[in-house]
């Protein structure tokens, strides 16, 4: 990061891109790139990344600046005092509206295991070991029923 810096003064719009052909002979793209959207992440959660990420999509080209230290920190704006009402009658219409009155949201990871089809000895044994199985097998008692 600090041989980043170096290259990268603070003030100085350069993109991604930019930085990853000038540190490409020394560095991996994929460590640079790394590196940079590390340093500009850090930058911005302490207010010292010079993008409106409102206006503008990241990307490899998009030109990032990191704000001089000497300045004071830009702050997002402040959240709303009170949460907007929801209007619960139009929900309700909305949902009635459906061809399905109860929708099921699949989920990516497919259906959970039911445990219960599996015998009692092998119900309390776990799936996979970890890789250091000789320094766990003195714990692997508290795991079993």
């Amino acid at each position: 990061m600090a041989l980043l810096l170096a290259f990268w003064p603070r003030g100085e719009f350069c993109s991604v891109n930019e930085l990853v052909q000038q540190f490409g002979r020394s560095f991996s793209d994929h460590e640079v790139e790394a590196s940079v959207w590390k340093l500009a992440g850090d930058a911005a959660a302490a207010g010292r990344l010079l993008v409106d990420l409102t206006e503008v999509e990241l990307s490899l080209s998009t030109p990032l600046a990191l704000l001089d230290l000497d300045l004071p920190p830009i702050l997002p704006d402040p959240l709303p005092s009170l949460l907007e009402s929801v209007n619960e009658e139009s929900v309700l219409r909305s949902l009635a509206r459906t061809s399905d009155p109860s929708p099921v949201i699949q989920s990516p990871l497919g259906a959970t295991f039911d445990d219960s089809v599996l015998e009692p000895e092998v119900r309390g044994t776990p799936l996979c070991w970890p890789r250091n199985h000789g320094s766990f097998a003195g714990q692997r008692d508290r795991y079993l029923l």
